[in-house]
């Protein structure tokens, strides 16, 4: 279905093949978008999808990954070169992978004192700027349970 110019309405119509759906290429149909993932979730037997040039973003795929992680599901997925983009950069997002004392479960951010929310908000900050270390304790630990939560989903 590459190149086709399907949309998530396209998508939506194979959901009666759930059962049945092994293999999807739908590269090159940008006007297929993140509204398509719970469809593509739904094909419960995929083990191959391209999505390449389609519209899906990091949220949408975070969401599959999430649901076919949750499942024990095997999924090949070659991902949008937004994502592979996204992905190659992680490191220039938060620290991918921070080390004791510094935390890495978001449930734990409300059980922090300021100064940790501080030291693990500058080691995040370290690499990416855009990142605000400082704050109060409730504004430092939501900005550190965003970025743990995203962490964990990118991570997947």
């Amino acid at each position: 279905m590459d190149n086709t110019s399907i949309s998530n309405e396209g998508i939506y119509l194979l959901v009666p093949l759930k059962h049945c759906l092994t293999q999807l290429s739908i590269s090159s149909n940008p006007m297929i978008n993140d509204d398509a993932v719970p469809a593509i979730i739904l094909l419960s037997k995929l083990t191959f999808i391209s999505l390449h040039d389609t519209g899906i973003l990091m949220s949408g795929l975070r969401r599959l990954a999430c649901v076919v992680n949750a499942s024990t599901r095997i999924i090949e997925i070659e991902i949008p070169s937004a994502c592979e983009d996204y992905i190659r950069d992680l490191d220039k997002k938060y620290d991918t992978d921070p080390r004791p004392p510094l935390i890495t479960i978001p449930e734990a951010c409300a059980h922090l004192s300021a100064s940790s929310l501080q030291r693990n908000l500058a080691a995040h900050k370290a690499r990416n700027p855009v990142i605000i270390a400082t704050g109060n304790k409730a504004e430092m630990a939501e900005r550190l349970e965003i970025i743990l939560e995203t962490r964990r989903m990118d991570l997947l």
